[in-house]
């Protein structure tokens, strides 16, 4: 055999047995894993190298397998301790690590996420909270979670109804007639929130829509609050009321792991009133009866007669409300390994209000898929579908519910069916009201690192929302020839986006870090509204498919109402620099188009930008053994505002039924505004964030100062256009505030560990033009508010309340002057309080001794004012109302010093044209308040390491526990239904006949398999 072919062969045999050579050339890095005390933890994530990885079972243990030789990077990471990293060398044998974890104190270096990527928190130069525990209350909604946790963030639950909403509003109220409320991201995706639905009745029966209601919170891994322009500059023209970024649960490596919780309780209302009984009511209506000089008995509503009356003493209030019973189970998995990591969830939510009927159920799935295709592809799916079923009741002003208990339904009406719809027992029983939303919402994303430091991200976004609101009122309620009537209204939402941006991280030397990104997004949402009435129906029209077909039908009746459409058009750009890792750059610019503005202003452009300094890192600071970090940070900005309605740019024409010349008429009922624009808020801000003793104590205070101008108003113009209002940019509102946050761990050891945290913001909101508007011609909460320059959004604009006339018992008003008069007048209006608070904020405390955990959150709220709008009738003129027990404190002789005046059925006494009228400072309350919003206690039970349960944990809630206030009335925290964004702006702070909010008392358990 020559030479040459003996080198052949040998090459030959060496390509053969490298393979096993290799193959038999792997190790084992196997260890336990344990916490401070000893303790094992189990499933923790292992990895060694970037390929290769385990979890700790339950004893701790963990044993990685097929590593080929070299030398890696062992790191271990456990939710809520500090990531472990060591390097190992693995051979052809074991490897032992034994591995520690430290719980984590420090937050300056755990990963936020911001608009289209994620940050370190020590890297950040704009102002972002984040949430991580939005499950720990049993409020339906994962907004209601937020109150008290997020400096700045003002959280009020509108009411004790199931699948009530809350309304959030960050950092003050920029805005009059555009929406308020902040952007929510799930997952990327902007989602539908709109609570007045297209075409749809926004407070059918005095309960607005919560489209948030479809997002189960236990499939929620953290919030984050963008709040000022730095951080929520990157969403442009959406981002001026903030954004609040959802991100759902992922899969982790490893064998599957299994998280159940069920937890059920009782509920009951906060508070009732305390009204007359049927005697003390007649006494009253006698007693004003003869005030008014008439003599003998006084006539009654409805023509009840006396005898009737005094034998007739319902509960109405009893008939409205009750305990309710909740119950909530959800189960959860996460599993994974090199290609593959999933989580999947599901859950069913039965909340049973107080209300008597009403109840919300949610059905909710959640499927999250992580795929590394390749190494330099990888592809992610997030998708939801959950269906959420509103069994609605009267409410406020609906007849027949809590708000008629509260009012006209007077306990000297016997509940024998006698008022018919106005009855409670009657309407329940005979009027069927349910509300079915379908709600998907779904993204995919495909993730590409062509080459180095490159990432390319293409993301598909569709949320869609079907909403039904259903009546079924059978042929008792109707009383008519007909069977019964079935109606629905419809509202179907398509919303997609998509999206793509590129990131490119550059290698300028170990002193310096730059990457820059850069995105285009498109997004549409449709809206369809319909309506359908069936007359001689048998049952709901839900129930039947194909409802006109298969229903009896005598007459049928349907709507269509024009298609909603809006669209938006982005480019957008973020520069991230570093320098030494302790001086920080940050910019970004947006560019959008939205469909609602008109061709002159169809863009606008919103750049920001933000810097930061780590003292901390300085030479004379680095060593610091009580200072450990010390940041100081300041931005710069502008975000904008286009939540108005759509179509407000265009003029619209109507049909007339005159004709002329035998030619139907065509006339405008809408100006055009081809100059319609952005709202554009400019936002200054400013902060420090401190940690001390190697972050015991951490603290953060900033300020800010915004101002919005180009108000979107929906205004009154001149009488002389034949035109009422419309949408035209006039106007500037500023919001001036500060926010302070200490967290602190006083106490830590072994057997007992105490945390707190303590947060406040002050707020100073001003409107400092509204094109010269007057003060009645921009309001809301059914013209409880108003608009005034220099003074806050929703300032209460009325007469002062005097006192009572001790001679005669008359009211006593004053006048601009303060000069006292009998007489109310419009004109004797004065600034007398505001709707917003002075300060918001909250204070947690959690302790663990041994297995068992206390927490405990109180919200509350300083200053502002609340006025009751429908208390004027139950203290006031006697009508058809109930009244209240404190109208005992009255005049009823010369000489007599009392709250409230003589009694009377005639407005004119009181000096009014109605009893409607009979406004004044006397409603007004201070409404201040603070929430034991939520106690938890609970015991985490130690099992055996061969027990194929990992953890297991027995806790009991209780929710609204204790409220301390000086108002008299319901609920200090109240929001009453809206009609519009305006109305929404402008009356937080304002009830009429609102539910108070519930109650709760609740046991549940968590189980980890």
């Amino acid at each position: 055999m020559n030479q040459k072919l003996r080198l052949n062969y040998l090459f030959l045999l060496c390509f053969l047995i490298i393979p096993f050579v290799f193959s038999y050339a792997q190790g084992v890095v196997k260890g336990t894993v344990k916490n401070e005390k000893g303790e094992p933890m189990s499933g923790a994530t292992v990895m060694v190298g970037l390929d290769y990885g385990a979890y700790s079972d339950d004893g701790g243990n963990f044993r990685v397998e097929g590593i080929p030789a070299g030398e890696y990077t062992l790191t271990v990471n456990y939710f809520g301790y500090t990531d472990y990293t060591q390097s190992v060398t693995v051979g052809n044998g074991e490897t032992t690590v034994e591995v520690t974890l430290q719980e984590e104190v420090s937050t300056s270096n755990e990963v936020v996420i911001v608009g289209y990527g994620t940050m370190r928190k020590r890297d950040l130069t704009s102002s972002i909270a984040k949430v991580k525990n939005v499950n720990d209350n049993v409020g339906n909604s994962f907004e209601v979670n937020l109150q008290g946790k997020a400096p700045g963030v003002q959280v009020v639950q509108s009411s004790g109804a199931a699948g009530s909403g809350a309304v959030i509003r960050i950092r003050g109220i920029n805005s009059i007639s555009a929406s308020g409320d902040p952007l929510y991201v799930v997952d990327g995706i902007p989602i539908t929130q709109d609570i007045f639905p297209s075409g749809a009745s926004a407070n059918r029966g005095g309960q607005n829509n919560n489209p948030l209601n479809s997002i189960n919170p236990n499939d929620i891994e953290s919030i984050e609050v963008l709040k000022d322009a730095a951080a929520a500059g990157i969403y442009g023209s959406r981002g001026a009321n903030g954004v609040i970024l959802i991100t759902t649960k992922k899969g982790q490596s490893g064998k599957p792991q299994f998280d159940f919780s069920a937890r059920v309780g009782a509920s009951t209302p906060t508070r009732l009133h305390k009204f007359t009984n049927n005697q003390e009511w007649l006494q009253l209506r006698q007693e004003a009866w003869e005030n008014d000089g008439n003599v003998g008995r006084a006539p009654l509503p409805r023509n009840i007669t006396w005898e009737d009356a005094l034998k007739t003493n319902t509960d109405w209030v009893g008939m409205t409300v009750g305990t309710g019973v909740k119950q909530e189970y959800t189960m959860g998995m996460k599993q994974g390994n090199k290609k593959f990591s999933s989580y999947l969830g599901a859950g069913y939510l039965n909340d049973e209000s107080y209300l008597k009927g009403n109840s919300f159920q949610r059905y909710s799935g959640r499927y999250n898929l992580d795929w590394n295709v390749a190494k330099w592809i990888k592809a992610t799916v997030n998708t939801s579908l959950a269906q959420g079923l509103n069994n609605r009741v009267s409410q406020a002003w609906d007849a027949g519910g809590f708000g008629a208990a509260n009012s006209t339904l007077l306990n000297i009406y016997p509940a024998d069916g006698y008022l018919g719809g106005d009855d409670p027992y009657f309407r329940r029983n005979h009027r069927k009201w349910r509300t079915v939303e379908w709600r998907s919402i779904n993204n995919a994303v495909l993730s590409l690192t062509p080459v180095r430091n490159l990432e390319i991200r293409a993301t598909g976004n569709y949320d869609f929302m079907n909403w039904d609101d259903n009546i079924y009122e059978d042929t008792v309620y109707d009383q008519s020839n007909h069977i019964a009537r079935a109606s629905r209204s419809r509202v179907i939402t398509n919303n997609r986006s998509a999206n793509i941006t590129a990131q490119y991280n550059f290698d300028l030397g170990e002193n310096h870090t730059l990457y820059i990104l850069g995105g285009s997004e498109a997004q549409k949402s449709v809206s369809r509204y319909n309506s359908l009435s069936i007359d001689n129906a048998d049952r709901h029209i839900y129930q039947r498919p194909n409802a006109i077909g298969d229903l009896v039908i005598d007459t049928t009746s349907t709507y269509k109402a024009p298609v909603q459409a809006w669209s938006f058009l982005s480019y957008f750009s973020r520069l991230n620099y570093a320098f030494k890792d302790k001086y920080f750059l940050q910019a970004t610019i947006r560019r959008d188009a939205s469909s609602r503005f008109g061709s002159n202003y169809r863009w606008g452009t919103f750049p920001t930008v933000g810097v930061a300094w780590v003292i901390s890192e300085e030479n004379f600071l680095k060593d610091n053994s009580v200072l450990n970090f010390l940041k100081l940070k300041a931005s710069w900005g502008y975000t904008g505002n286009a939540n108005i309605p759509n179509y407000q740019r265009f003029g619209y024409f109507q049909n007339s039924n005159i004709s002329y010349n035998d030619n139907a008429i065509i006339f405008p009922t809408q100006l055009s505004n081809p100059d319609l624009r952005w709202e554009k808020t400019r936002t200054l801000d400013g902060g420090i964030e401190v940690g001390m003793w190697n972050d015991r104590v951490q603290f953060g205070l900033e300020f800010y100062d915004k101002k919005t101008t180009d108000l979107l108003i929906n205004g009154v113009v001149q009488s002389s256009t034949g035109f009422g209002t419309y949408y035209q940019n006039i106007g500037s509102i500023m919001n001036r505030g500060l926010e302070f946050n200490v967290t602190a761990t006083p106490v830590d050891t072994k057997n007992f560990k105490w945390t707190t945290n303590f947060n406040i913001a002050r707020n100073i909101n001003k409107v400092l033009d509204i094109g010269g508007a007057s003060p009645d011609a921009l309001s809301g909460g059914t013209n409880d508010t108003r608009i005034l320059v220099g003074h806050p959004i929703g300032t209460h604009f009325r007469v002062v309340w005097g006192g009572v006339d001790p001679v005669d018992g008359r009211p006593i008003y004053l006048d601009t002057l303060g000069n006292p008069t009998k007489q109310w007048s419009e004109s004797h209006r004065i600034v007398v309080g505001k709707v917003l608070p002075d300060a918001v904020g909250g204070f947690s405390n959690t302790f663990t001794f041994g297995k068992f955990d206390v927490n405990a959150l109180i919200a509350y709220s300083i200053g502002g004012d609340l006025y009751d709008n429908s208390v004027k009738r139950q203290i006031g003129v006697v009508t058809d109302w109930n009244m209240r027990t404190e109208i005992f404190d009255r005049w009823r002789k010369p000489g007599d010093v009392a709250t409230y005046p003589r009694l009377t059925m005639d407005p004119g006494m009181y000096g009014l044209s109605s009893e409607w009228q009979y406004n004044s400072t006397l409603w007004l309350y201070d409404a201040s308040y603070a929430r034991l919003k939520n106690l938890t206690v609970g015991y985490t039970h130690t099992l055996p390491s061969s027990s194929k349960i990992k953890s297991l944990r027995f806790y009991a809630i209780a929710t609204n526990l204790l409220t301390l206030t000086n108002y008299p009335g319901l609920d200090p925290e109240i929001a009453r239904d809206f009609e519009n964004p305006q109305d929404r702006n402008m009356s937080v702070g304002v009830t009429y006949l609102t539910a108070p909010q519930q109650r709760s008392f609740s046991v549940g358990i968590n189980v980890g398999l």
